[in-house]
C-alpha cells in the first residue's frame, strides 16, 4: 500500500513540475522572403521576418567574416584563425566582444596573448 501511495505521489508531483517548467522557443529568423518557412509548424517555432529587434541592436551583430578575417590578421592571429571553421569564429569573437582579456586567454591558450590583447583592443574599437 505505501508503495501505491509513493507511486501516485510521484506522479502528481512529476505532472505539476512538468506543467510549471518554463517554455522555450526557438526563432526562426527569414532574411529571405522566398524562404519557405512552412515545415516549421511546431508551437515553439517563432517566425521573424528580418533580423528582428534584437537583430538591430548593434552589440548584438558580429561582422562579416571578411572584416573578421581583416582584423584576425592584424592581429597576427590568422595562422590560428584558419584551422578554425566559421562558427568557431564567431564564437570566439563573440567572446571577445563579450568577455575579460583573461577569460580569453584561458579559453585560448594555444593563441599568443599579446596578439590576443591587440585583437581585443581592435575588437573593442569597432563598435
Amino acid at each position: 500500500m505505501k508503495a501505491i501511495i509513493f507511486f501516485g505521489l510521484a506522479i502528481i508531483s512529476f505532472s505539476l513540475k512538468a506543467q510549471y517548467e518554463s517554455k522555450f522557443n526557438v526563432y526562426v529568423h527569414s532574411l529571405d522572403d522566398d524562404m519557405d518557412l512552412s515545415s516549421l509548424k511546431r508551437p515553439e517555432y517563432v517566425k521573424v521576418n528580418g533580423v528582428g529587434e534584437a537583430g538591430k541592436n548593434s552589440n548584438l551583430q558580429l561582422p562579416s567574416p571578411s572584416v573578421m578575417n581583416d582584423l584576425f590578421k592584424q592581429a597576427n592571429l590568422n595562422v590560428q584563425i584558419d584551422q578554425m571553421d566559421q562558427m568557431d569564429r564567431d564564437i570566439f569573437f563573440r567572446k571577445l566582444k563579450e568577455r575579460d582579456l583573461a577569460s580569453i586567454e584561458s579559453s585560448y591558450p594555444q593563441f599568443d596573448k599579446s596578439s590576443l590583447k591587440k585583437l581585443k583592443k581592435l575588437v573593442e574599437e569597432t563598435k
